[in-house]
């Protein structure tokens, strides 16, 4: 008798719903892709830290988008004069090359202050997709990470590394839900 509200508890869990899987589209389909990071200390854009950029072009993936990475160069360099995410979205759909999908995910990483012998650093970030040709029926997503790294040299790549896995997490159910409303 005194097994029976753990074996109960056993049988509901074991019942209750799983998670679904991530939205998957039917076909692989192209997606413009762009990564940016808006250093506070510096001017411009850069792209985001390659081990963040890897990750995020993998959940894409596991999405059956397949990631067209625009010239960095050319965009840090385009969307730095365009200072919100619509224009910048609008930026992408008009050098997607063709790509129907666009992604566009856009971080800064701000140092708050020194806890415990740690440095905390606030990550911001705002994913947003589209179709390229219905830029006005996409979805954006905003979000903050905190991170604590160990050493006074660590920089904003530093906070965006480390905050990745909840990054990858938070744009992966941005379009899951984006992506579950498509034809």
């Amino acid at each position: 008798m005194r097994g029976m509200p753990l074996t109960l508890l056993m049988l509901l869990t074991a019942c209750a719903p799983k998670a679904a899987g991530p939205a998957r589209l039917g076909q692989p389909t192209d997606a413009a892709w762009v990564g940016l990071l808006a250093p506070l200390d510096a001017e411009g854009l850069r792209p985001l830290p390659e081990s963040l950029d890897t990750r995020l072009v993998a959940a894409l993936a596991t999405r059956n988008l397949t990631a067209r990475a625009i010239d960095p160069a050319a965009t840090t360099t385009e969307l730095a004069r365009v200072q919100n995410t619509p224009r910048r979205l609008a930026w992408l759909a008009e050098h997607a090359d063709g790509a129907p999908l666009l992604v566009l995910v856009e971080a800064t990483a701000v140092y708050n202050t020194q806890m415990e012998g740690r440095f905390r650093w606030t990550v911001e970030v705002t994913a947003s997709a589209a179709r390229a040709d219905d830029l006005a029926g996409g979805t954006s997503k905003t979000f903050k990470v905190p991170v604590f790294l160990q050493f006074v040299h660590d920089d904003a790549d530093d906070a965006l590394t480390e905050a990745g896995l909840v990054i990858e997490r938070q744009v992966g159910r941005m379009l899951d839900g984006w992506l579950g409303g498509q034809p």
